[in-house]
């Protein structure tokens, strides 16, 4: 097991947030090795709206949640989990993540990947109509998103994206493990609210 973390660590106001900067994947895989050394390379200097929050800490706990929590632990998740938000929030091209990844997990980033100025609705469709991977990833970003802004102001409008994308997802034909990360989503919802 190798232990993964973004670089540096940061310390946080929040102390699940901050618990949950470590991911536990198995080394061999250099796919998820190599994925982790991209987000931290493209990602360093980005922030999350809590400006002492590196972008890379939230893209290793969707990571962490996809393979400890939802335990899926195809290398691929982890990989697309850990590049979810590579594309949105730098100038990253997507012909980069594709050579380096391949078709497959650069159209599941893609697939995760919202567009300026992009309805809600729209965003859910797109990345319901990606890859099984691309959906449960959303689910882990939602999941982490949830926990991470429990005492913010932001948690009303967190909460309502959730519910959309969980509704959505009841309409949608599903295998087992996507319909078994449906209902942590559901949960974690539930738990969170105020």
């Amino acid at each position: 097991m190798t232990l993964l973390s973004s670089m540096p660590l940061q310390a946080h106001a929040n102390p699940v947030v901050g618990m949950a900067q470590f991911l536990y994947l198995d080394s061999t895989d250099s796919d998820v090795l190599k994925a982790a050394s991209f987000a931290n390379r493209h990602l360093d200097g980005f922030r999350r709206s809590d400006p002492d929050e590196p972008e890379a800490d939230h893209a290793y706990r969707v990571a962490n949640i996809v393979h400890n929590v939802l335990l899926l632990d195809a290398p691929e998740y982890s990989v697309v989990a850990l590049l979810h938000d590579v594309l949105e929030k730098t100038p990253t091209d997507p012909g980069l993540v594709e050579a380096v990844f391949g078709t497959s997990v650069a159209l599941a980033v893609q697939a995760l990947t919202r567009q300026e100025e992009m309805p809600e609705a729209d965003y859910i469709t797109q990345v319901l109509q990606g890859s099984d991977v691309a959906v449960a990833v959303k689910v882990a970003d939602l999941m982490d998103n949830l926990i991470a802004r429990l005492h913010s102001p932001d948690l009303i409008h967190t909460i309502e994206n959730a519910i959309l994308f969980l509704e959505a997802m009841k309409r949608a034909p599903l295998p087992v493990n996507l319909r078994v990360a449906r209902q942590m989503l559901a949960n974690t919802i539930l738990q969170v609210k105020p």
